[in-house]
């Protein structure tokens, strides 16, 4: 005579994280917060948000994921133009003062830079403000 046991509970919904891509951007925290996302987990994503920290943020807390336009851009302090994969160069204000990084994403008041070289932490990825470029 079998018994069969059922486990109720949340163990994960592989379908959610499949609607995420590393080099995205999503909104969270009430549409407070937006992150770049550098992991993608079962159940939570790995980000860099607008201010450089890097956190984990549960699937289940994400509000929305902005759209990735290739011919999305911005303007640097200087007025010129900044697309996706444009190199740029971090001005003396800047806490990356000096830094080069290649534009991967816009969300209109910063980029997210990738530099090879650096913040391994991040793959490569940091954040800046559009105002120090």
């Amino acid at each position: 005579m079998g018994t069969n046991f059922k486990i109720s509970g949340f163990q994960g919904d592989n379908r959610l994280c499949e609607n995420y891509k590393v080099g995205e951007i999503i909104i969270f925290n009430g549409n407070k917060t937006f992150g770049y996302i550098l992991a993608v987990q079962d159940d939570f994503v790995k980000i860099l948000n607008d201010q450089g920290v890097i956190s984990r943020v549960r699937l289940t807390e994400v509000d929305k994921k902005m759209p990735f336009d290739r011919k999305a851009y911005t303007r640097d302090q200087m007025g010129n133009g900044l697309g996706i994969d444009d190199v740029v160069k971090c001005v003396d204000q800047s806490v990356y003062k000096g830094r080069k990084g290649i534009i991967k994403n816009i969300c209109k008041p910063c980029v997210f830079l990738w530099d090879p070289k650096d913040f391994a932490h991040s793959g490569g990825i940091f954040c800046e403000s559009t105002r120090y470029i």
